[in-house]
């Protein structure tokens, strides 16, 4: 397995050149073969940690590539993991999960948040933030406002002058 790490206090992901190698293999899997492809790849491996590597390899590559992203959306990403946003569930599952929907959501192009939306995500974000910790209780909230958001009006991802936007995100109490 590589060497893929998850920071749960800033939702970074620190990736080695192997794992580099493995999402952009996945992008270019994906994006060849589509739907059957992405469809396969959601499947869980054999351990459930393996399972969470692939899932954090899958939202780099919805992250890197609208493409990708589609193809997961087709192939119903949201019904297949909605079991991992769970209170029970474990809280790297969690975060993986969580990681790949806001990678998907990020790609200002088409509905994604619409068919996130559609698929039934907000009813577990919502169950979980009473559970959460800070920091996911946090991610979680910035999810379900990036999703509210861009199914109103989509808001600019950047600064007329390129700079980022920042983002406040209000307390969960």
């Amino acid at each position: 397995m590589s060497e893929l790490v998850l920071d749960s206090q800033t939702s970074q992901v620190e990736l080695d050149a192997k794992t580099l190698k493995r999402v952009t293999a996945a992008v270019r899997e994906i994006k060849k073969g589509g739907v059957e492809v992405a469809r396969a790849k959601l499947v869980p491996a054999s351990s459930a940690e393996a399972h969470l590597d692939d899932l954090l390899i899958l939202a780099e590559a919805a992250a890197d590539s609208a493409t990708v992203a589609t193809h997961l959306l087709d192939a119903e990403c949201v019904a297949v993991l909605l079991p991992y946003l769970t209170p029970v569930a474990p809280k790297h599952a969690i975060e993986a999960t969580l990681r790949l929907f806001s990678a998907i959501s990020a790609h200002p192009t088409g509905s994604s948040c619409e068919r996130l939306l559609k698929g039934g995500l907000l009813p577990p974000l919502l169950a979980l933030l009473p559970t959460a910790t800070d920091a996911l209780a946090v991610r979680i909230a910035v999810l379900i406002c990036n999703l509210a958001a861009d199914v109103r009006h989509p808001p600019p991802r950047s600064h007329p002058r390129g700079l980022p936007l920042p983002c406040h995100p209000r307390a969960v109490g």
